[in-house]
């Protein structure tokens, strides 16, 4: 019996371990697979590709798996996603899409 009540409190942590770190909501984004860095690590040609193509400011980005992902914030329209593809320093924008807000 301690056995069982033993495992299902594991098995409870353990679910708990997918759960979002920042403020969930509905539609949430979660990035799976890739690894979240700090904007300070954020290569400078992809932050000028992101700069140009609005006036925003950055959040986060993840990268791996071939894929970079960069959220920032934009005037008047909240968080976006910007999704290149790269391989080694070069970046190629792959598309952009409004976030209600993210999911680790």
């Amino acid at each position: 019996m301690k056995f069982t009540a033993t495992l299902a409190v594991v098995l409870a942590l353990g679910g708990c371990s997918y759960l979002p770190r920042e403020p969930f909501c509905a539609g949430a984004k979660s990035y799976r697979g890739l690894t979240r860095r700090t904007v300070e690590k954020l290569p400078a040609n992809l932050r000028k590709a992101v700069e140009a193509r609005s006036g925003v400011t950055f959040e986060t980005w993840y990268e791996g798996q071939g894929t970079a992902v960069v959220i920032a914030a934009s005037p008047g329209r909240g968080d976006i996603a910007f999704t290149f593809s790269y391989v080694g320093n070069d970046y190629r924008f792959e598309s952009e899409e409004q976030i209600p807000c993210l999911q680790e």
